[in-house]
């Protein structure tokens, strides 16, 4: 696979703008939902939940915030983190602790005014801003990494000024049926860029970035620290400019909608076919944002 990696700088932070001829393969929090029988029952917790509680507590926390868990980019798994988190709310509520729990009212009205959906919490940085002016001086952020039979649980325990100190512990429940019943399996939408050949297939060439200004930081997103990379398929026309775009990955507090907008200023020299027309490509382009 050939690869472009262009790289330019920024006020805010450094964007490394990649073409890749094929797409890069990589590894809402709701009121209070009571503990169902389709999902790990709260008493599964009850270690990890004294663990979790024990380090809040030696860090005299006073009040913590538990976020849905997170299957980072696989939204079918909503629902999954959802309950599993209202389980683990009530387990680490019955442990002895000194701190108290806020509402799950509290971060659902955080996430509606940042316009920050469940999966955006694999950034511990988008939690921790969101609760800026709530006190809030203790977080649990918690990764889901299933397999055929079990699920793999990554706890992230954050405390301090602004989530300073952390430490992290690790459980397993069983992917029961009554689990997997959480799991979306709605089947995927149509790919919209189908019908459109790819870039260095078919004796087709890579189109050329001729003008890639560097997408910018969103100010929510640098206050947040957030870093990584958004990913992008879209058509490159035989005009030079591309069109179509469809968000293969993305970041929080902007910084999609900032890739996005980099991406529409750029001009390319067409992909050519292999008898050197120009021709309209499908290219996943990947734009990183990076502080420093």
């Amino acid at each position: 696979m050939l690869t472009y990696i262009l790289r330019a700088s920024s006020r805010l932070g450094l964007a490394a703008l990649i073409l890749a001829s094929a797409p890069l393969h990589c590894a809402i929090a709701r009121p209070q939902t009571a503990p169902s029988s389709q999902s790990a029952p709260p008493s599964q917790f009850a270690s990890v939940a004294g663990e979790v509680a024990a380090t809040l507590t030696r860090a005299k926390a006073k009040r913590v915030v538990v976020f849905d868990f997170v299957y980072p980019y696989s939204a079918e798994w909503d629902r999954v983190g959802e309950q599993l988190a209202a389980d683990f709310y009530l387990s680490l509520d019955a442990t002895p602790h000194t701190f108290t729990q806020v509402d799950r009212d509290e971060i659902l009205t955080w996430m509606k005014r940042d316009s920050i959906d469940q999966n955006q919490f694999a950034f511990s940085s988008v939690g921790i801003y969101a609760s800026r002016d709530a006190q809030v001086d203790g977080w649990v952020f918690v990764e889901l990494q299933p397999d055929d039979s079990r699920v793999k649980l990554i706890f992230n325990v954050y405390t301090g000024k602004k989530g300073g100190a952390s430490k992290s512990f690790s459980a397993s429940i069983p992917r029961t049926p009554e689990l997997n019943a959480l799991v979306d399996h709605t089947p995927p939408s149509p790919d919209p860029l189908a019908s459109y050949p790819a870039s260095m297939s078919h004796g087709i060439t890579m189109p050329n970035c001729s003008y890639c200004p560097a997408a910018e930081y969103s100010e929510p997103a640098r206050k947040a620290r957030i870093q990584g990379s958004v990913q992008l398929e879209v058509v490159v026309g035989t005009n030079g400019a591309a069109d179509h775009f469809v968000v293969k990955r993305g970041l929080p507090l902007g910084l999609t909608d900032q890739a996005i907008a980099a991406v529409k200023k750029w001009r390319f020299e067409p992909a050519r076919d292999a008898n050197g027309d120009p021709v309209a490509v499908r290219q996943t382009i990947e734009v990183n944002f990076q502080l420093f």
